[in-house]
């Protein structure tokens, strides 16, 4: 639900993972799950893969819903057209397109799609008043959450791209786990016991020996 999601990302609610993704595996299944729906206005969905290094440590379930939003809505729009979606490496960025041939923008909307509205109020005016819907200000919260960039450009009669970009990151090493309390306690009983045990040992040492000295003058007096 968009509106449920939008309103988890104003409430600071909604959780942020992160895991080590393909981007090359990560848009080739969504194209593929979403060709249906791009067919139903016949429009066919055509991937292009890199050979560029596109892995990088994301939250993979907000880049799916990113990527669904903006294919979904090129494919709402365009008719009987294709939807062309590639990828590549930019130094440490990773940057996937998604290019239709649909009726494009006015410009004087443009703005509007991806501004950074001041409440959700605002989204569902835009979404009342017969605007895209809440399809592109979902993707652009998402993607600041996951430290993306969205662009978009259109021109009118021609298509719309809208560009996703993303830093290259790896995934951090997991952090040690917290030792337990009572395995602390349990190592620190040990080590006492220890101790005790060397320092027994130790004064037996030394009274067995003054007891060997002493016998020892005694027979020689």
């Amino acid at each position: 639900n968009r509106i449920l999601d939008l309103s988890r990302i104003e409430a600071g609610r909604m959780d942020v993972t992160s895991e080590t993704v393909d981007c090359n595996d990560v848009v080739d299944n969504l194209t593929r799950d979403l060709a249906s729906l791009a067919g139903k206005n016949g429009n066919r969905i055509v991937f292009q893969r890199t050979e560029d290094d596109v892995s990088t440590a994301t939250d993979a379930l907000k880049l799916k819903q990113i990527l669904s939003n903006l294919i979904e809505n090129a494919a709402q729009y365009a008719q009987n057209g294709s939807i062309v979606v590639t990828l590549r490496r930019a130094d440490e960025r990773i940057v996937i397109a998604i290019a239709d041939d649909g009726p494009g923008i006015p410009p004087d909307r443009l703005p509007g799609l991806l501004n950074n509205f001041d409440s959700l109020d605002d989204e569902k005016e835009n979404y009342a008043a017969g605007g895209a819907g809440l399809g592109l200000p979902l993707a652009r919260r998402l993607c600041d959450l996951i430290d993306g960039v969205l662009s978009l450009e259109s021109t009118l009669g021609q298509g719309t791209t809208m560009t996703l970009s993303l830093p290259v990151r790896t995934q951090a090493a997991p952090a040690a786990a917290e030792p337990d309390a009572d395995w602390v306690f349990a190592k620190a009983e040990q080590g006492v016991r220890a101790l005790a045990t060397v320092g027994a040992a130790m004064r037996g040492d030394d009274a067995d020996g003054a007891k060997g000295a002493g016998n020892a003058k005694a027979a020689a007096g």
